[in-house]
Order: C-alpha cells, then structure tokens, then sequence
C-alpha cells in the first residue's frame, strides 16, 4: 500500500494539468470556507462590541430607577426633564462613561442614553436607547417594570412614555429587542 503524500506536494510534483488544477481547485475551496468563517465572525464580534457598549449605558441608568420610583410616589407623576430633584448622570456626576454622550428623562416616565459619536461603535454613533417604565394598567402606584429599547411590555403593565430606540436590535440585548 502506497503512503499517501500531501496535496501540496502532489501538486508541485503534478505533471498532469487535471491533477495539478484538481489540486489548485481543492485549495481554493478551503481558502473560501476560510474566508467565509471569518466574515461570520468578524459581523458577530462587531454586533458582541456594540452589546457591551449598549450595557454600559444601561448601568448608568439602573441606579436611578429607584430614584425615579420614588419620585412617582412623593409626586404622583412621573419625573418631567425639566425637574431638578431628579438629576440624570452627567460629566458632574460620576461620568457618562465612554459610549454615552448624554442621560435624558423624557416625559412620562422614560430616559434617553445616546451613544457618543467618538468612541462608541460605528453601529451606535449618536444613535438613542429609551428606557420606559411601566406600571400595572390597573394600579399606576403598584409595581414598576423598566422597559429596554424594543423590548415587549409584559402583559397587564403600561407604559406612555414613547420609545426613540434608534439602534438596530442585533445590536441589543436580548431583553431590549422586540420578539
């Protein structure tokens, strides 16, 4: 039984024109499944960095949705952009961070995070993520559930505050895109 020789070799040795273009064929096949494979995976990484930049916005907020709770409760009403008692993170605060260029209350009970057009991904520049919080449609005092992006209002909660996500859902967390 013959050793089997590899195709690179086959090919310098090749004398045969069929054998040597066979083999060139067979090359070129796998540089494509390569360059396929990391086209794939060069799209899935880009989409990964735009979801942990979008997670950075979403933690500046997470602290002040307590903050916004109880300024419904004290209140009655939802924070209006232009109260002072309820102060969004800004550059005085403790930074918008990297991504974000602005934190914005918008009427009815939602914030704005808009992504820097510097440093965020091109995918995100200067593109909105709102953030609603919705109460149970029955009882407004009740629980509140905050609302990311697209995402679906549970069933039984309302929200009026009006989404300007701008941001394309592959580019979401999951929980932030509609379904």
């Amino acid at each position: 039984m013959d050793r089997a020789e590899p195709k690179l070799i086959n090919f310098v040795l090749a004398t045969d024109i069929s054998q040597r273009m066979r083999v060139a064929l067979e090359i070129s096949a796998v540089a494509a499944i390569i360059m396929i494979l990391t086209a794939i995976a060069s799209n899935t990484y880009r989409h990964y960095i735009a979801i942990t930049q979008v997670s950075e916005g979403l933690s500046l907020v997470s602290t002040r949705k307590v903050d916004m709770v109880e300024y419904r409760a004290i209140h009655g009403s939802w924070p209006k952009p232009s109260d002072n008692e309820l102060r969004m993170p800004d550059n005085n605060d403790f930074g918008l961070g990297k991504f974000v260029s602005e934190v914005s209350l918008t009427p009815n009970g939602g914030v704005d995070i808009v992504f820097s057009s510097d440093n965020a991904s091109t995918s995100l520049r200067g593109k909105t993520l709102t953030l609603r919080l919705a109460t149970v449609k029955e009882n407004s005092s009740g629980p509140v559930s905050l609302v990311c992006g697209d995402g679906v209002l549970p069933p039984g909660l309302t929200s009026s505050a009006a989404n300007r996500t701008s941001i394309a859902g592959v580019d979401l967390p999951s929980f932030c895109r509609s379904r």
